[in-house]
């Protein structure tokens, strides 16, 4: 997902601008969680649509698949559980 920095913890952030109708495939290590926030506009994480504001939080999957409905920005939080 777009920029990312490394922090000195066990946890990865990735913010980026998504274009309508793209299509990204997450793929989270192992014993690892995700948290998804869209900061504007809508994307559909997991079959689950998010809107502005909305966040989503994962665990115990391998592929995230997150298709963005219209220009996006997103945040991820990738963090060890």
């Amino acid at each position: 997902l777009g920029r990312t920095s490394n922090i000195n913890q066990d946890a990865k952030i990735s913010l980026g601008i998504f274009e309508k109708e793209q299509n990204i495939i997450y793929n989270l290590s192992n014993k690892q969680g995700l948290f998804i926030l869209i900061i504007d506009d809508s994307a559909t994480v997991q079959r689950e649509l998010l809107a502005k504001r909305d966040a989503i939080a994962i665990s115990e999957t391998k592929l995230i698949n997150i298709k963005v409905n219209v220009k996006s920005f997103i945040l991820a939080i990738e963090v060890g559980l």
